[in-house]
């Protein structure tokens, strides 16, 4: 497992030398960003689900249509 992840991360560099700026690690880090993004989306997505508001920076979001 250790192999595959740093052969990802290999080629996580030589993609992201050409589409951005990242520092190496950001790219190792990669994985934990990611879960920590999608941790806030399921968080807002179940409090839209269950009708109860989604505040961002002390601000409700209107979910209305």
């Amino acid at each position: 497992m250790a192999a595959c992840y740093g052969i990802w991360v290999l080629e996580l560099i030589r993609i992201a030398r050409h589409i951005g700026s990242f520092s190496v690690m950001d790219i190792v880090c990669y994985p934990l960003l990611l879960l920590f993004y999608l941790a806030i989306f399921l968080r807002s997505l179940v409090k839209r689900v269950l009708g109860r508001p989604v505040i961002w920076k002390d601000r409700e979001i209107r979910l209305d249509k």
